[in-house]
């Protein structure tokens, strides 16, 4: 079983269960989403060449911990079509001020923010997991039924070794 924190955080705020993630080797994720999640590469550029249209951030839920922010987000591409549901942990210390600003305004995904203020990072994924779609999740992703979801918990690492970000990011299933 993974602990796919952050998003468990929100769950807990809203006294909900969380579900239960299941891991799995990258070579278990079926095609297209191994493609998408089975690399070392940024979530935002990669979703963005395979959909062929810019991300967009929707942001479902925030919170400001210190120096963390933490966004619960679905990305969209081609007209709202939700692409990923995740969430993420931000650590606003190691950003210029100019960043720092774009992540709190909410209104972009962090992948663009990194790539248009050059800050140096690695991706870093820890795990891949299954979950079956729940009720929030089908809602963030505009899916019907149970079917079962891939992911997989990252890092985002500066060239420093600090920790940018934690994140989890679920994919929808083949449209």
């Amino acid at each position: 079983m993974i602990i796919p924190y952050p998003l468990d955080e929100f769950y807990k705020m809203d006294n909900e269960p969380v579900p239960h993630f299941e891991r799995v080797d990258g070579d278990e994720v079926p095609e297209p989403q191994n493609s998408l999640l089975v690399h070392h590469d940024d979530m935002t550029p990669t979703l963005q060449l395979f959909y062929q249209h810019p991300i967009n951030l929707s942001l479902k839920k925030k919170v400001l911990r210190d120096n963390y922010l933490l966004r619960k987000v679905v990305l969209t591409a081609n007209n709202d079509l939700p692409v990923l549901f995740g969430a993420i942990r931000i650590n606003l210390e190691y950003y210029p001020q100019a960043a720092q600003e774009q992540i709190l305004a909410c209104q972009r995904p962090l992948g663009e923010i990194l790539e248009v203020n050059h800050i140096p990072h690695t991706s870093a994924p820890r795990a891949f997991f299954r979950v079956n779609a729940d009720y929030k999740t089908r809602q963030a992703l505009m899916i019907d039924g149970t079917p079962m979801l891939f992911g997989r918990v990252n890092q985002l690492v500066h060239e420093n070794g600090n920790i940018l970000v934690k994140v989890v990011e679920i994919l929808p299933p083949k449209r």
